[in-house]
């Protein structure tokens, strides 16, 4: 029988984002090959492109920092992110929608 699995995405490198604690900072540093499961509704945070960092202020005073967001991107190496929902979105597309630039999906 043959393998159905997606082999493009058998070698990703997974980890769990958790919101901080209020009023806490957490600092993530995107590598390789990289996806991001997120424990939150990001759709309810406030997220922005703050110099090539991708900055994540929740309701409750807590910061993610994503470091070097944008450069990973430009490298062709911008992490998935899964939403609380199950949803993909990868990092480029997320990016872009921080921007405002259209994407496929927008256009």
């Amino acid at each position: 029988m043959a393998d159905t699995k997606d082999s493009s995405l058998a070698d990703l490198q997974g980890t769990m984002v958790t919101a901080p604690q209020a009023g806490r900072l957490a600092r993530y540093t995107p590598q390789e090959r990289q996806i991001y499961q997120l424990d939150f509704d990001l759709t309810e945070q406030t997220a922005v492109v703050t110099g090539s960092d991708l900055r994540i202020d929740l309701e409750d005073g807590a910061v993610l920092i994503f470091e070097d967001f944008a450069t990973a991107d430009s490298q062709g190496n911008s992490p998935l992110f899964v939403m609380e929902d199950g949803s993909i979105i990868p990092g480029d597309i997320l990016l872009a929608l921080l921007s405002g630039e259209p994407t496929e999906e927008t256009a």
